[in-house]
């Protein structure tokens, strides 16, 4: 940083700062001579002029997330735009941020996301209808799943012994219908409803 005869830093220009930080950002880049990724930035420069294919270093995990560039991940490849002030980094991976080669997948991707094509918007306008029509027809379903399962655990109480479900007595005969209780004997109780000693 230079410095007045006083010894006083001379802060340095806005556009400055933005050069040394875009010279920081691509010392993490790795020199590779990929043929697919030469291809692959071939297709993205018809789309932008401004794009290029770039690895990053694993290494570059090593520095903290504010040394690196927004939304670089160390070890895969990123496409780059060359952006003013600071280029801006936008990482080729799967949909998990899993390792991706440089496919050009990627790049007609990025044409779908185009929406400067005719028909795009039409396109995005339909697929957010299509999932606004699933997340109904899945909150119905999901409705009458639990309905079901209540019908399901209301049956099922029904059957429990003592409640006169599958399990009641039928070696009774002609005998008034009386509870099967599970072999259980119950007190005798007086008229009042006070309960009496067993042989009483």
């Amino acid at each position: 940083m230079p410095r007045t005869p006083a010894g006083l830093h001379v802060p340095i220009s806005r556009e400055e700062r933005m050069r040394a930080i875009n010279s920081l950002h691509e010392k993490m880049e790795e020199d590779v001579d990929d043929p697919q990724a030469k291809i692959l930035e071939r297709e993205l420069r018809l789309l932008d002029d401004r794009c290029r294919v770039v690895k990053i270093s694993a290494r570059a995990g090593e520095l903290p997330p504010k040394a690196r560039a927004a939304g670089v991940i160390p070890g895969r490849w990123h496409m780059k735009l060359l952006t003013h002030p600071v280029n801006a980094y936008f990482p080729i991976t799967g949909p998990d941020w899993e390792y991706r080669d440089p496919d050009l997948h990627f790049a007609e991707e990025m044409k779908a996301r185009d929406l400067q094509r005719s028909g795009a918007l039409e396109e995005i306008e339909d697929a957010e209808d299509q999932r606004e029509r699933d997340a109904i027809r899945a909150e119905l379903l999901e409705g009458e799943q639990r309905e079901d399962e209540t019908a399901m655990a209301f049956r099922a109480a029904k059957r429990v012994r003592g409640d006169g479900g599958e399990l009641r007595r039928t070696d009774l005969g002609n005998a008034p219908h009386v509870p099967y209780a599970g072999g259980v004997s119950f007190p005798k109780s007086s008229d009042s409803g006070l309960l009496l000693p067993a042989g009483a």
